[in-house]
């Protein structure tokens, strides 16, 4: 995936964002750390593109 920001352009594989396992909070301390440049926001959008939140099922019968 393909960043674009104020201060140029980077990449992150999505299969690296994947191996994150959904754990969006990992994925953003790595991000701070590897990627000081990059706003948040942005980097939370990527994140959720590649590995979207979990939605929980509602049991049938349930409103």
């Amino acid at each position: 995936m393909k960043l674009t920001y104020s201060n140029g352009t980077t990449s992150i594989s999505d299969d690296f964002i994947k191996s994150f396992k959904g754990d969006r909070d990992k994925f953003l301390k790595w991000a701070k750390e590897s990627h000081k440049n990059i706003p948040e926001d942005l980097l939370s959008d990527a994140f959720d593109s590649v590995s979207p939140p979990k939605v929980k099922k509602e049991k049938k019968g349930e409103q």
